[in-house]
């Protein structure tokens, strides 16, 4: 009987608890967006052109100040390293923009 009752309750509810469980989730998005000024740490993925890239998801951001720029490595030796950077424009259309090179946060390459 006890099954039943909570059955009914459950279903009277009309998903309340379901509500309250997921209260103040949110999902990630494969393209965020970003202020002018904010400062992020990821991974430079690749080169477009001369300027090493960052991709968040499937947002874009290309560096302008590069390692060479800063008195680091050269960019070459920055592929696949953690990078400390801050966004300096940013197209929440395209979900491109450009970024300065602030830190390199690692010592060495990515290992696979």
């Amino acid at each position: 009987m006890s099954d039943r009752r909570s059955q009914r309750d459950a279903r009277a509810d009309g998903g309340g608890a379901l509500r309250k469980l997921l209260a103040g989730w949110t999902f990630r998005t494969s393209t965020p967006s970003y202020d002018v000024g904010d400062e992020l740490v990821a991974y430079v993925t690749g080169v477009d052109g001369d300027a090493p890239v960052v991709r968040v998801g499937d947002t874009v951001l290309r560096l302008t100040k590069t390692a060479d720029d800063v008195g680091l490595a050269p960019d070459g030796d920055l592929l696949d390293r953690k990078v400390r950077l801050r966004v300096d424009s940013f197209d929440d259309a395209a979900h491109q923009g450009t970024a300065e090179l602030l830190a390199v946060s690692d010592e060495s390459g990515a290992t696979f």
